[in-house]
């Protein structure tokens, strides 16, 4: 739960109106992040390679879980959508300047033709 103050709105009736009113600030003003730790809107749209340079394909989505973050990977050669746990096991490097995320999956989690090149 988050509580949150915001100015010239001093109890609940006042807050009514802003009820599922999505907040926003400008990029300019969020809060540099730790080391290994990004935004939603930094990941999204990432190119997703294999640790040999294979494109596998791109994240559209983040499923935010109980135990960690789950990026959901649009294939490249098949077009389907494809889970992928978001924990250092799997998730090698995050280049968000280049737009690249580097994962080594599972065997089987994506196309036939990542095994043979694996």
């Amino acid at each position: 739960m988050i509580l949150l103050h915001l100015k010239g709105i001093e109890d609940a009736n006042a807050a009514e109106p802003l009820i599922g009113q999505d907040i926003t600030i400008p990029l300019a003003e969020i809060p540099a992040l730790p080391s290994n730790h990004y935004y939603i809107h930094d990941l999204i749209g990432l190119r997703v390679e294999s640790p040999a340079g294979q494109h596998l394909g791109t994240i559209t989505d983040i499923l935010t879980t109980g135990a960690n973050d789950v990026y959901l990977i649009r294939e490249a050669a098949s077009g389907r959508d494809v889970m992928v746990p978001a924990v250092k096991e799997m998730v090698k490097r995050v280049d968000i300047p280049a737009g690249i995320m580097i994962i080594d999956p599972l065997p089987g989690l994506f196309d036939d033709r990542f095994e043979e090149a694996r």
